[in-house]
């Protein structure tokens, strides 16, 4: 059978990648973004030859394409073992924790590590080595925890998802399953055993495996950028991709970091205001950026997500007050524009009263307040879940997911508003982790509600949420992500001795001999090394433009340039300071560009001078001097603190409660048992041993008014049971 392509005539990887699928090639890449991106170029080229529909490309990732293996197995094969998906691996490893009597931490989180320490042994074949006795106290432990897990599957033709390269393996041996002609290899830095076993039994079977390898480039010189520090490394770069941009709006440009997660947010802002400085401006409406990050965000942070979360919360137990003021004030359980409004000042009323709780009941809160759309919902929502019992009674997963989403749409969520494309995205998300959460009826146990929203809300954290790539022209992405891409231009961020290569710790649960010897991640600064040369010389060959920079300190100490940059590519990388680098884009300083950012935004949101305020004072000069966002506050939005400082009393309400106390205690009208007018009152009442019952007497009096208004809400009365 031909090679894919020619390795000896350079080509880019796209074109290798796009001849591979008009032969009939699957495409198998290391990661889903890059399965995106070349099913993004396929559409390009097919639109290019005047096509308006194709059949879509077999690119997949890696994982999806050996769970499509699988399926079509499970089909021909009906005693092929289930295998699980990771919420349901994650339950039963809890279940074979439960086992041992010593453990005096979560259960949870070791669970966690046991199923990532299988996971490890499976991708490097050392599931035999497992049967042997680990000296490693923690080590030992784990492996006594994966027998049991094992039994667990065993006994119900149950398997780990971390098997699958193993029992594909056999399938294949056995011919089994229907094998594809040829398989291209796209954007892996490295192969675990597992997968090299599996590959070595397609070859066995006639399958052609070849990997596209990326081609030198012809760049003869890399840049190497130093800034005084992380902020104006990040303006640097953010000021040549402006650059990039201005020159060709076509040009896709890969700016690259070793933890993307890190520099989410301070890149987030410096992007915005260098790329976009309109986006600034929370009047203008929201428009797509220039960039976007590979790194998805966990659901539970995403809006439309958070807000399902906390009312399915808010039904079972109290929740915080910060939390009731974002849910009443975020629009997704609102008929109209008007209500949010309304519900905002109501919030403002709510909070500068007096006496508060810093968590309450849906229950109580509805008490308290008048009626309108929104409080009748919240009823219905209410009477729902009083007449189903569903905070008492026991369920299924699937009954549970079922009931959340009736509480939803009781409460009209996701409010009036028609989503967007990342609302939307979200809300199939969250509709598709209920799903995965039903399933965990597999092992036929039931729970309460309150447990299920307990891990709806843990698996919430734990998802990532990606929305689909809108394909901006500037990609930040990790370095390990970027493998099977290309692009114009490249910038890769802190390339310090710190932060590349990446520094980790070996797995807790396996012994660190069997870890060195297998040659895992953070075993050995070695393979650390071996890994960051790898990835840095791919980064490097991956466009006919290639930045690197780093920061020359930190918060830490000095910073210098990684070692693995001369490692990887020798005599090649010119190093320039930020003044000739910013010179050599004619970018402007720092200060100019801010100066140019508020002239952009903020005129268009001047507002004028009350006239019916007097203008001038020496308050105006203190609060100018104090702070000059907090005077424009103040003085011109009228804006103002709310009217409580602490939870519970206040100083004056506990004095007001003392006065009448002193008042009860002194007065005519008090019984003659707990009267206490005269020193004579007092002696009779301490020698008759009922000086306590006194004063709880008058003491409970002054309260009971407090007592009666917040009978419902548990804080409160165990507040206010310790104040008396």
């Amino acid at each position: 059978m031909l090679p894919l392509f020619d390795s000896q005539t350079p080509q880019k990887l796209v074109d290798i990648v796009l001849n591979a699928l008009a032969d009939g090639v699957i495409v198998v890449t290391a990661t889903a973004r890059s399965a995106r991106a070349l099913t993004l170029h396929h559409a390009e080229q097919q639109r290019a030859k005047g096509l308006t529909m194709w059949t879509s490309p077999s690119i997949l990732e890696w994982d999806a394409w050996l769970h499509d293996l699988w399926q079509e197995h499970t089909f021909s094969d009906i005693d092929a073992p289930l295998v699980l998906t990771q919420l349901q691996e994650h339950t039963l490893w809890t279940r074979a924790l439960q086992n041992d009597a010593h453990l005096v931490v979560s259960l949870d989180g070791l669970a966690s590590l046991a199923q990532s320490a299988y996971k490890r042994l499976s991708a490097y074949e050392l599931q035999r080595d497992r049967h042997s006795i680990w000296f490693e106290t923690d080590a030992e432990r784990f492996r006594q925890w994966a027998k049991a897990f094992d039994q667990l599957c065993r006994d119900r033709n149950w398997t780990s998802r971390s098997n699958i390269e193993a029992l594909l393996g056999q399938v294949v041996r056995n011919g089994a399953l229907r094998l594809p002609k040829q398989v291209l290899l796209v954007g892996f830095d490295r192969f675990t055993p597992a997968q090299q076993t599996l590959l070595q039994h397609f070859r066995e079977a006639g399958v052609f495996v070849e990997e596209a390898l990326p081609t030198s480039s012809n760049v003869l010189a890399h840049l190497l950028v130093t800034a005084s520090d992380f902020r104006e490394e990040l303006l640097l770069c953010a000021a040549w991709c402006r650059h990039k941009l201005a020159n060709n709006l076509a040009v896709r440009i890969g700016v690259i970091a070793p933890d993307v997660n890190s520099i989410r947010a301070e890149a987030d802002r410096i992007f915005r205001a260098q790329l976009m400085p309109r986006s600034l401006d929370l009047a203008n409406e929201s428009t797509p950026m220039p960039f976007e990050f590979s790194l998805g965000l966990p659901l539970a942070t995403v809006p439309v997500a958070r807000a399902a979360l906390l009312l399915l919360r808010w039904t079972s137990r109290p929740l915080m007050e910060e939390d009731i003021s974002w849910l009443l004030m975020s629009g997704f359980f609102h008929s109209s524009a008007t209500e949010t409004l309304d519900l905002a000042q109501l919030d403002f009323k709510w909070r500068d009263s007096g006496a508060l709780s810093p968590e309450i009941s849906l229950k109580v809160f509805l008490n308290r307040h008048a009626s309108n759309s929104f409080f009748k919902r919240m009823r219905r929502v209410l009477k729902a879940v009083d007449e189903s019992r569903a905070l008492s009674d026991n369920g299924t997963y699937a009954h549970w997911s079922e009931w959340a989403q009736q509480l939803l749409q009781l409460s009209e969520w996701p409010g009036f508003r028609t989503p967007d494309s990342v609302q939307f995205q979200a809300q199939q998300r969250w509709i598709r982790l209920l799903d995965e959460l039903s399933l965990l009826d597999f092992a036929g146990r039931s729970i309460t509600f309150s447990a299920f929203l307990n891990l709806l809300e843990k698996h919430a954290n734990e998802t990532t949420f990606i929305p689909e790539s809108h394909h901006a022209p500037i990609q930040i992405l990790g370095a390990f992500e970027s493998s099977g891409q290309t692009f114009d231009a490249i910038w890769f961020l802190g390339i310090d001795d710190m932060q590349w290569p990446p520094t980790g710790r070996p797995h807790p649960f396996l012994p660190v001999t069997l870890q060195r010897n297998a040659r895992m991640p953070h075993a050995d600064a070695a393979i650390d090394t071996e890994l960051a040369l790898t990835v840095t010389r791919r980064i490097a060959e991956s466009a006919s433009e290639c930045i690197f920079s780093h920061a020359q300190q930190d918060k830490g100490g000095e910073l210098r340039a990684s070692p693995i940059l001369e490692m990887a590519l020798g005599d090649t990388v010119r190093t320039v300071s930020a003044v000739e680098f910013r010179q050599q884009i004619d970018a402007p300083s720092p200060a100019s560009t801010y100066s140019q950012i508020e002239s952009a935004v903020i005129p268009s949101q001047i507002r004028p001078w009350p006239v019916e305020n007097i203008a001038g004072g020496a308050d105006v000069l203190k609060d100018q001097a104090a702070c000059p966002f907090r005077a424009f506050g103040q003085r011109r939005l009228a804006a103002r603190p709310l009217n409580r400082t602490e939870w519970g009393l206040d100083a004056r309400q506990r004095g007001n409660l003392l006065h009448d106390i002193l008042k009860e205690v002194w007065s005519p009208d008090t019984p003659e048992l707990f009267r206490m007018v005269s020193l004579d009152d007092l002696r009779n009442v301490a020698s008759a041993s009922r000086l306590d019952e006194a004063l709880n007497y008058h003491i409970g009096n002054a309260f009971k008014s407090l007592v009666r208004e917040h009978a419902e809400d548990t804080w409160m009365q165990a507040y206010l049971e310790s104040e008396q």
